[in-house]
This record gives structure tokens, C-alpha cells and sequence, in this order.
């Protein structure tokens, strides 16, 4: 395993491709490197890689052994896709990852995020609530739940999850409540 989360990406993704040089079909590989792809904004290859996971997956079936989970597959082909603009297509692969993984709270989260895009909000607040029930500490869930009820004009739930901003955002310094006093203080305003 070649450690891309410490390093270089590019020296990562030229190991990854010597690799696949030699072992064309390995699955953590093409994954691995579809991740880079993704990570550097060159979608249209980080979609080859993970199509091409997906593909062999599909020859094999999903009860041979993997390194690389078939619903994660599902997962990373989804959430290029919806870097794409993608969302529809996005969203039947996170179905299809759902099938397979119904507890991953990361299908169910990037489901949502597909949904919100496609203006289905009350389809994101029931994918948001399943996954906010699997890993509640996810800000970004509720900062995305907010954005949900905000659009539908569920104004209190909205406003109330969308405190996990600050959360998602981690800006540095206190918030203010309109309690303290500010006297002799700087006061960073965010929109």
C-alpha cells in the first residue's frame, strides 16, 4: 500500500500506474488510483479507474473476496460523478451501493448530497436522518440537513442544524453569542 494521504500524489499516482503496469486488474490499486485522480480534479480518469473496478467486480461477483469493498466502488463512482454535475447517475450508484451496504454512512450522506442537488429535499432529509443515526458527530451531515430544511421553509429545523456550521467550517476564534461584550475586540464577520 502506498501511502497518498502523507506525500506527493503525483509519485503515488506513478506508483499506482507501474503497479497496474503489471497487474492490470488489481482492485485496491485502480481504486487507489482513482482516488488520486479524484483528488487532483481529473475526473474523467479517476471514472475510467472506477468503472473498470466496477467492471471486474461485476465478472467476479460480489462474493469473491476483495481488498476494496464492492460498495465502496459504488461510492467513489458516485461522489466523482457528482463533482461531474453528474447528479442522477451519481445517485444509481449510490443505490447500488445501498443494496449491497445499507449501514454506510458515507452512501447514505453522499446520496443526500445527490438528492439536495437534484432539489429533492424531502428525499435528502430522510437519507440525512438514516445517516446521522449511523455516525451522529458528522457535522457536515447536519450543515447539509439545514440546507435541506431551509429550502422547503422548515425555517426552525433549518436554522437550528445549521449551527453545525461553524463545525464544517472550523474558523478560528469564538463565536458570539450577542452577550459578551465585543469592547476592544476584532469581529470577523462570515456570510
Amino acid at each position: 500500500m502506498i501511502n497518498k494521504e502523507g506525500g506527493n500524489l503525483v509519485k503515488a499516482l506513478e506508483a499506482y500506474t507501474r503497479a497496474l503496469e503489471i497487474r492490470p486488474n488489481d482492485l485496491e490499486c485502480l481504486n487507489n488510483r482513482g482516488n488520486i485522480f479524484r483528488e487532483l480534479s481529473l475526473f474523467e480518469k479517476a471514472l475510467k479507474d472506477f468503472n473498470k473496478a466496477k467492471e471486474i467486480i461485476n465478472n467476479q461477483g460480489n462474493k469473491t473476496p476483495y481488498d476494496v469493498e464492492p460498495w465502496a466502488i459504488d461510492l467513489n463512482l458516485g461522489n466523482v460523478l457528482i463533482l461531474m454535475g453528474k447528479y442522477e447517475e451519481a445517485n444509481n450508484f449510490f443505490d447500488q451501493g445501498i443494496a449491497i451496504n445499507k449501514s454506510s454512512s458515507d452512501l447514505l450522506k453522499s446520496k443526500a448530497v445527490a438528492l439536495l442537488y437534484l432539489a429533492r429535499y424531502e428525499e435528502t432529509i430522510f437519507y440525512l436522518k438514516k445517516a446521522i443515526k449511523i455516525a451522529p458527530h458528522d457535522s457536515s451531515m447536519y450543515f447539509n440537513l439545514a440546507l435541506a430544511h431551509l429550502s422547503i421553509g422548515n425555517y426552525n429545523e433549518g436554522f437550528k442544524s445549521y449551527e453545525s456550521r461553524a463545525e464544517v467550517e472550523k474558523l478560528d476564534g469564538t463565536m458570539w453569542t450577542g452577550q459578551e461584550d465585543v469592547s476592544g475586540k476584532v469581529i470577523y464577520i462570515k456570510a
